[in-house]
């Protein structure tokens, strides 16, 4: 008899735990941006647990309002890092490059994640085959978006079709119609007429 467990935690996520063990999200990231020199996101401040040890709360991360920067991206990792669970990082409109692409890749590259959102970030070639090379070796990835970067549109085609043959081979209907999420705050509504 078989009996249903979750997925295992890759050992850096382990290590990652290990060093931040009684610490929360929201204090792993204060940390990372002290220890960074960078300004801390008010956004993330508000909306990381504060509860210690909580690294599998987040299982969504959406930072498309938000801007992190090239630098501050480097602290989310490390959220990231601690975060096992985490299955949809949206990083779109941040001003990523290529080398925070890498890094990004470097972090989620055993992970469980599903979903990733690049849009809309001025990354070319190099993290397009980057980003190739992870979605042809992490069969977790089901999506990766990459509207309005400069990556070529062939490669875009290619990186879609190995997130594809992952989803297909993992028989799963993507995306799931739930989530725990620690979603960007939405713009604020018109008043009605």
């Amino acid at each position: 008899m078989m009996l249903a467990h979750a997925p295992a935690v890759p050992e850096d996520f382990e290590d990652a735990r290990r060093l931040h063990e009684g610490k929360s999200l929201r204090e792993v990231y204060a940390g990372q941006c002290d220890a960074l020199n960078c300004k801390k996101n008010s956004f993330l401040l508000k909306t990381l647990s504060a509860v210690p040890n909580a690294f599998d709360s987040l299982t969504s991360l959406d930072l498309s309002l938000n801007f992190v920067g090239r630098v501050g991206i480097r602290a989310v990792l490390e959220v990231i890092r601690v975060a096992s669970r985490l299955e949809r990082l949206t990083l779109a409109d941040n001003w990523l490059n290529n080398d925070s692409v890498k890094e990004v890749v470097g972090v989620i590259g055993t992970s469980n994640l599903h979903f990733l959102d690049l849009s809309r970030n001025p990354i070319s070639h190099s993290a397009g085959k980057v980003l190739s090379d992870y979605a042809g070796r992490n069969r977790a990835i089901y999506s990766i978006l990459l509207d309005g970067t400069l990556i070529n549109p062939a490669l875009i085609r290619i990186i879609h079709q190995k997130a594809d043959t992952n989803r297909a081979k993992a028989c799963v209907d993507w995306p799931p119609a739930s989530d725990t999420a620690v979603a960007a705050p939405q713009p604020p509504s018109q008043p009605p007429p």
